[in-house]
């Protein structure tokens, strides 16, 4: 993927799948809109949430957890032969919830609970990220004060 594509899109491209917990695991995704229309326009947060699933699907022995995790509680995140033994599922809001039909929205973004707890991992991607339309720096500060 080199572009951020709305759901719509991806659903009449056949590019989505409906996910159930025999098919492997989920993750769900939750970052920050950068953009007014789209959510990361010039596809910097979804390029680093590409790498860092290159660098988690690679021969790493174990996944670390963020550093305050770490500190809490030391070792304590993931091996990575377990997070290669099945196959990964995205939940990213963008391409799970529809996008251009507005009736849909509503029930879709009340559903995120459900989808969250269905899923084995949640990633918080939030890359130091400039946006000029919106005149504001997003930082992990700024995730976590949203509420």
């Amino acid at each position: 993927m080199t572009k951020m594509e709305p759901h719509e899109d991806l659903k009449d491209a056949g590019k989505l799948v409906q996910y159930k917990k025999d098919m492997g695991k989920a993750a769900f995704v939750s970052h920050q809109w950068v953009g007014y229309r789209d959510p990361d326009p010039e596809f910097r947060q979804m390029r680093v949430l590409q790498d860092a699933l290159r660098n988690m699907t690679s021969d790493l022995k174990h996944i670390y957890q963020d550093i305050h995790a770490e500190m809490l509680l030391p070792n304590s995140g993931l091996k990575g032969s377990e997070f290669r033994s099945e196959p990964l599922f995205l939940w990213y809001d963008y391409f799970c919830c529809p996008q251009l039909e507005k009736t849909d929205f509503p029930k879709a973004i009340d559903s995120i609970p459900a989808y969250v707890a269905k899923c084995a991992f949640f990633f918080v991607l939030v890359p130091v990220i400039e946006s000029p339309s919106m005149s504001k720096v997003f930082t992990p500060a700024s995730w976590a004060a949203r509420g």
